[in-house]
């Protein structure tokens, strides 16, 4: 008899950078951006990198906040801000 692994349940995590905070939703199914709020002074993009990724990035004059998420056997982040 064979067993596997239940696969890991779907996790939201929410995040609070200098230029804005965002929530994002991991599951097998994908990765979604639930919401994101710019911080004053910064502009909010999200790129959408297929059904599994996601990039939320907060741009001010001087100052770059970015979060990645991914899909890999569970939930995946990092967190990056550039002076």
């Amino acid at each position: 008899m064979t067993t596997t692994a239940a696969p890991a349940p779907a996790e939201t995590r929410t995040y609070a950078v200098a230029g804005g905070s965002a929530a994002i939703r991991f599951s097998p199914e994908g990765v979604i951006v639930e919401w994101a709020t710019p911080a004053s002074g910064f502009e909010l993009d999200i790129d959408q990198k297929g059904a599994h990724s996601v990039t939320v990035e907060f741009e001010g004059d001087d100052t770059k906040h970015r979060i990645d998420g991914w899909w890999d056997d569970g939930p995946r982040d990092r967190v990056r801000s550039d002076d």
